[in-house]
């Protein structure tokens, strides 16, 4: 027997023995979670909701409450989600519209970031996770229905390459029954202004409907000079046809994305913020283009991307068999990054090129008898991932902002996509106040294979043709192997009472290995070989990174609020880090750390009087490493035990909100306690406060609607760095630090014709 099978023989075999154990003439109900009913039921709970059924950590936002906290940006609801329990986000932009080249997209989950957004699904399928540009964000939000974000263990349905940093799943607000038209127009602080028009069919002849959408924004940047985006431009187009025994539907999206790129300070300018806190690019290239002033032109320091994705979404009722959906999809990128730095004393410009793609489908099988529920299926997805970073080329400055060629520091490519395959079946059982979830996946990963090529004598800057002059160099390439984990997955429901109910959740998430592997080796293969490492020898012993996690909370409700405790602990085993290898006396990403997470949230909300609503919650959360490390010459780095970068020890957020009839009005606010930017928290971020003001009317007719918005944010316009773009081990001045953006007025236009 392959040794190989048998973690998942045995985990499948689990779930079917248990399954013998239950009655199976139990009388089910559904638990719920204990949400308000009667007269609160009809103003939604303010800092999202627990998806009814479920014992996973999971946290819903509903379209208008990511428009209330996330802002007129139109485009990332990631900014919503940083009110939720456990969770903090920082931006470097008011309108949460600027990408950093970076695997850090600013959302923490419970001390831990998803790289690449490896977590996000789309209408529960990985289609947008794992890619660098703004393709993370490839839907406006008028187009979205709700986000919900899965905390701690996550159930075994949720198909995607990395949770351990949660699952972020957005579900498409997909064509509605009667025929509509919506158009926004939002303006703004730094000549912001952003455009949205949805389409809206109707019933056509045969029963299907489709709708059609398109945005365009522009900003200038709030600091410096350029754009933060110069454009963002965005279509989309759904269709779906409903019959008797199921229901066909398709999304297609375009998204064009350029922008200038803001500054980062170093440690040292985070640190007078009086002086810095608007530094930005110069507007026009240095009169000495030799000198290290050079390389901070806005000019040279850009991106720009393309996007495009497909999802197919097919529903077949199968009578007593149950129900199965298929939902094949495929997404494409391509850009680049461009930006100064400075070698010794040398200006240089850097140029990234990313040309992206994924394919995959889903299979899922779902039955319900009596108090049973059952969920298996398969997911298979294949894609050209942009990390590890593959190709770099390097230009010196010129008079009047030019640029010439100089050599590629990295010329590699792609031979083999990473491939995922997935097994997952789930089982619930519910009978009068309780139910029991159980399930498991088995994840295998097929990591990319890769080829080296030489760069001397390469005299094209443009990668097809780099490529093609360049000779491959077999000894510093790599075939990729497979990884597997098998991932079980517990949950656990009571209803104590009509008001009370206790929940837990216990299980294992995963993530790929960290790829910076590739560049580092790259960059230093002269030492790797002169110790005998080898780039396949290092790439084989990459492993899967493993996280054993579990919640448990309880819940107090009526039709006038909620109180919800959550405790939390999270085992990380296999992370990403770079540390000293003492045999090539060099520093490289290694998958070798081991952390502990853990924690407690208090949330609430309350409905104490007609119109007036509040919500908010407090969190602590520690994030450590469990041992020590080695870095540069040997040297111990003493971080077992400290907080790792950039995740506060103390969070909070609350929201004030207003309604009667046609006036609304909140208050949003958050604080993020203090953080370290480096291990060794020899790099202090102060705590911060932030509030922002919302406030609207609607005027009705018998068929349209016209609703004012002004939206206010960093009300008291509060000094001090937000966004920090940092790893999990990081040291030597390693991060970069953003400044929070200053105060922004954007005013919002919507007219909706029904």
């Amino acid at each position: 027997m392959n040794a190989g099978r048998l973690p998942v023989q045995a985990g499948f075999a689990a779930l079917c023995s248990l399954s013998l154990l239950v009655s199976e003439y139990a009388q089910a109900e559904d638990l719920g979670t204990v949400q308000s009913g009667g007269t609160a039921s009809t103003l939604a709970p303010a800092l999202g909701e627990n998806p009814p059924g479920h014992s996973a950590s999971a946290f819903r936002l509903q379209q208008q409450q990511v428009e209330t906290l996330a802002g007129p940006g139109g485009a990332n609801a990631d900014a919503a989600l940083g009110f939720l329990p456990g969770v903090s986000y920082n931006a470097p932009d008011a309108l949460n519209l600027a990408n950093v080249q970076s695997a850090n997209k600013g959302l923490r989950v419970r001390g831990e970031t998803a790289q690449h957004g490896a977590g996000d699904l789309l209408a529960g399928v990985p289609l947008i996770a794992g890619f660098s540009g703004p393709g993370q964000w490839l839907v406006d939000q008028e187009d979205l229905r709700s986000v919900t974000l899965y905390a701690g263990a996550v159930p075994p349905f949720l198909t995607a390459a990395g949770t351990i940093a949660g699952v972020v799943d957005s579900d498409l607000l997909w064509p509605q029954a009667k025929s509509s038209w919506l158009l926004r127009q939002s303006i703004g602080s730094n000549w912001f202004s952003r455009s949205f028009l949805r389409w809206d069919s109707g019933l056509l002849p045969g029963g299907s409907s489709l709708f059609i959408s398109g945005s365009f924004t522009r900003a200038d940047a709030w600091r410096g000079n350029g754009y933060t985006p110069a454009g963002r431009g965005n279509v989309a187009l759904a269709w779906q046809l409903p019959c008797t025994s199921g229901r066909l539907r398709l999304f297609y999206v375009h998204d064009d994305y350029r922008s200038d790129n803001y500054r980062p300070l170093t440690f040292a300018q985070s640190q007078d913020l009086a002086r810095f806190g608007e530094l930005g690019y110069n507007a026009t290239p240095t009169s000495d283009p030799r000198s290290a002033e050079a390389a901070w032109y806005q000019g040279y320091n850009r991106q720009y991307f393309r996007d495009d994705a497909l999802l197919l979404l097919w529903l077949q009722r199968l009578g007593r068999l149950g129900t199965v959906q298929l939902e094949p999809y495929g997404m494409k990128e391509t850009g680049w990054y461009q930006r100064g730095l400075v070698q010794g004393t040398q200006p240089l410009v850097q140029r990234t090129d990313i040309d992206t793609w994924r394919w995959g489908l889903r299979l899922q099988w779902e039955k319900s008898l009596g108090p049973w529920r059952w969920q298996a299926g398969y997911w298979h997805d294949e894609k050209i991932a942009p990390h590890p970073a593959t190709n770099s080329v390097l230009y010196a400055p010129t008079t009047g902002g030019g640029l010439r060629f100089l050599r590629w520091s990295l010329l590699s490519a792609p031979t083999r996509a990473e491939r995922y395959d997935s097994l997952f079946a789930e089982q619930s059982w519910q009978s009068g106040a309780l139910a029991l979830t159980i399930g498991g996946r088995y994840l295998w990963d097929r990591l990319p294979s890769l080829q080296a090529y030489a760069t001397s004598g390469v005299t094209a800057d443009s990668l097809d043709p780099a490529l093609a002059q360049a000779q491959p160099v077999a000894p510093l390439s790599v075939t990729g192997r497979t990884l597997g984990a098998f991932l079980p997955y517990l949950g656990f429901r009571w209803l104590l009472s009509e008001d009370w109910l206790l929940r837990a959740n216990a299980g294992s998430n995963v993530a790929s290995p960290g790829y910076d592997l590739w560049p580092a080796y790259q960059a230093n293969v002269a030492a790797f070989r002169a110790a005998g490492l080898s780039i396949q020898s290092l790439w084989d012993a990459q492993r899967l990174q493993r996280s054993d996690q579990g919640d448990l909370a309880l819940r107090w409700a009526n039709d006038s609020g909620f109180v919800e405790v959550l405790g939390y602990y999270g085992i990380f085993h296999n992370k990403s880090v770079a540390v000293f290898d003492p045999l090539s006396q060099l520093l490289y990403p290694q998958n070798v750390g081991d952390g502990a997470s853990f924690g407690a949230s208090i949330s609430g909300g309350w409905r104490f009087a007609a119109h007036w609503q509040i919500a908010g919650n407090g969190n602590y959360t520690r994030s450590i490493f469990r041992r020590d490390f080695r870095s540069l010459g040997g040297r111990t780095l003493a971080v077992a035990g400290l907080q790792t970068p950039d995740t506060p020890l103390w969070t909070g957020n609350f929201l004030l909100r207003y309604e009667k009839e046609d006036w609304r009005a909140s208050l949003a606010g958050r604080y993020l306690g203090r953080r370290w930017a480096d291990s060794l928290h020899q790099e202090p971020v102060p705590a911060y406060f932030l509030a922002d003001l919302n406030a609207g009317h609607r005027w009705r007719w018998e068929r349209q609607e016209l609703d004012l918005d002004v939206w206010l944010y960093n009300l008291f316009d509060r000094r001090a760095i937000g966004f920090v773009n940092t790893g999990g081990l990081t040291v030597d001045t390693g991060a970069n630090f953003y400044p929070l953006s200053a105060r922004t007025l954007a005013l919002t236009v919507t007219w909706r014709y029904r």
